[in-house]
C-alpha cells in the first residue's frame, strides 16, 4: 500500500476503488490515522491536504458529491419540476442553477418540513439543512438574492447554526427562533445540551442575549413541538 501512494500520491480514484492487492476495501477506513502518518512521511508535502484528517480528503481522492434535499408545494414550482414536490440535488449543481423561488427556508429537522408543507407555501423552497450540515450550502450564492430563513431548535446549538449560516449569507433571518417565540412557549421547554466555546460570531445583540440565557439555564425549545404557524406571520 505504501508503494502505491509513493507512486500515486494523489490517485484519481475513490477510496474503495484503489487497486492495492491484498488490502480489504474497508482496511483503510479502519486504520485511517496510522496510515495517514505513514503516507505523510513517504510523499512530498505538496500532495497532502494537512487540514483534513480523513485519508480520502487528505490525499485528494475523488468523492461522491453530497446531495441536498429540497421540498416545495407551490403549484408553479411543482410544474417547473414536472410534477415533483421533493428532489435532491448535488450540492455543487444546486450552486450553479438558480431555482425560481422568492423565499427559501433552511430547516434543521425533517419533521418540521412536514409541518410547513401542511400549508400553502407560495414561491417557497424548503432545504433540509440537517444541523451543521448547512456547510454544504456555502457555495449556493444565489441564496443571497432571496428572502432567506433558517429554522432550527431554539437552543444554543440551533443559534450557533444560525450564526454559521449568516456567515455565508448575511441576509438570513431566523424563523421562530427569537425571544417572542421563546416566551410564548415556556411550557414546551426541555433540557438542552451543554455548549462549549465562545458565543457564536454572527448573532445579533438580541440573539446573543437569548443565547446566553439558554446557555446559562441549559434550555431547549424543540422546533417540532411548536404549533403550526403561517410563514406570513414571520
Amino acid at each position: 500500500m505504501l508503494r502505491f501512494f509513493e507512486e500515486n500520491p494523489n490517485p484519481e480514484l475513490p477510496l474503495r476503488l484503489l487497486p492495492i492487492d491484498g488490502i480489504d476495501t474497508k482496511f483503510i477506513e479502519k486504520n485511517n490515522s496510522i496510515l495517514c502518518k505513514i503516507i505523510d512521511a513517504s510523499i512530498a508535502p505538496e500532495y497532502i491536504e494537512t487540514r483534513f484528517k480523513l485519508l480520502a480528503k487528505r490525499y485528494r481522492l475523488p468523492e461522491h458529491d453530497p446531495f441536498l434535499a429540497c421540498y416545495f408545494n407551490d403549484p408553479e414550482l411543482v410544474q417547473y419540476f414536472h410534477g415533483f414536490t421533493a428532489l435532491a440535488f448535488p450540492a455543487n449543481q444546486l450552486a450553479q442553477h438558480i431555482i425560481p423561488a422568492r423565499i427559501v427556508i433552511i430547516i434543521e429537522n425533517r419533521s418540521s418540513i412536514y409541518q410547513l408543507l401542511q400549508m400553502p407555501l407560495p414561491e417557497t423552497l424548503i432545504i433540509f439543512g440537517g444541523g451543521f450540515g448547512v456547510s454544504l450550502l456555502k457555495d449556493v450564492q444565489w441564496l443571497r438574492q432571496v428572502q432567506l430563513h433558517y429554522w432550527g431548535d431554539l437552543d444554543t446549538h440551533g443559534l450557533a447554526i444560525l450564526s454559521q449560516v449568516r456567515g455565508y449569507f448575511p441576509n438570513v433571518r431566523p424563523f421562530r427562533m427569537d425571544d417572542r417565540t421563546f416566551q410564548a412557549h415556556q411550557h414546551l421547554l426541555v433540557a438542552g445540551k451543554p455548549f462549549n466555546g465562545d458565543a457564536p460570531k454572527y448573532l445579533t445583540g438580541d440573539e446573543i442575549t437569548l443565547f446566553q440565557y439558554l446557555r446559562m439555564h441549559n434550555l431547549r425549545l424543540e422546533q417540532e413541538r411548536l404549533p403550526p404557524v403561517a410563514l406570513a406571520e414571520f
